[in-house]
């Protein structure tokens, strides 16, 4: 194996631990945000308060009725027993019990407004509920299949790094330094196939002297127009 053969081995596997590398990174982003979990957590969360809030006001107006019916009761026990012959006493109770009753029919139909909003809230809370638990479960179902993935990108990792250090052996400093600056430079393919006469990467084609350079393998040969270390596939 030339050097030039060796660097194109080098590139696959340098590429291939590249790839590796920006999938764990997105993995590890994957993992750390489950978006939608706390979404679902909020949404219960303002479900609860406002199902908490709607049985407070329906609470707060059954004891408010409560305490009216007993009011109107006392009224009317007045107004009906007999004892009260005065007139205008008579007048001011038959007024109050029918400003009671008015009362009284606006808090019975303020209650049904309030039950059913009641009702409305705990089938929203409801739902909250039913979807926070299936958002944990598709993000326990992502996480292991995240994490399995993970495992195997590391166990695939160990064996070409071995391979790369084995690569590395063969390859002298002078031609694995021009390697590292034309990776760099450009974006990973820094060895680059002849085919037909032409680089495969910037697809100029190549003096006949120079692809016959190539395929003898004495030297490390570039690329005319783009510069990269030419090989022959």
């Amino acid at each position: 194996m030339n050097q030039a053969q060796a660097l194109y081995q080098l590139q696959t596997i340098d590429l291939r631990i590249s790839e590796y590398k920006a999938r764990l990174a997105e993995i590890e982003r994957l993992l750390a945000e489950h978006t939608r979990v706390p979404a679902a957590e909020q949404t219960l969360r303002q479900a609860e308060e406002a199902l908490a809030s709607s049985r407070i006001r329906v609470r707060d107006l059954e004891l408010e009725l409560k305490g009216l019916a007993s009011k109107n009761a006392a009224t009317e026990e007045a107004l009906y027993s007999g004892r009260i012959t005065n007139p205008k006493e008579l007048q001011d109770l038959q007024e109050e019990a029918a400003s009671l009753k008015r009362r009284h029919n606006r808090l019975e139909d303020s209650l049904l407004e309030a039950m059913i909003e009641t009702e409305s809230a705990q089938e929203r809370f409801q739902q909250a509920a039913a979807d926070l638990a299936q958002a944990r479960a598709e993000a326990d179902a992502s996480r292991q299949a995240l994490m399995a993935e993970l495992e195997q990108i590391q166990q695939a990792l160990e064996p070409l790094r071995q391979q790369r250090t084995e690569v590395l052996r063969q390859i002298d400093a002078a031609s694995l330094e021009l390697y590292k600056k034309l990776y760099g430079s450009k974006s990973g393919q820094a060895v680059a196939p002849v085919e037909d006469g032409a680089c495969r990467a910037c697809g100029v084609s190549q003096t006949s002297a120079t692809v016959q350079q190539v395929r003898q393998g004495h030297e490390l040969v570039r690329c005319n127009n783009c510069g990269r270390i030419l090989v022959m596939p």
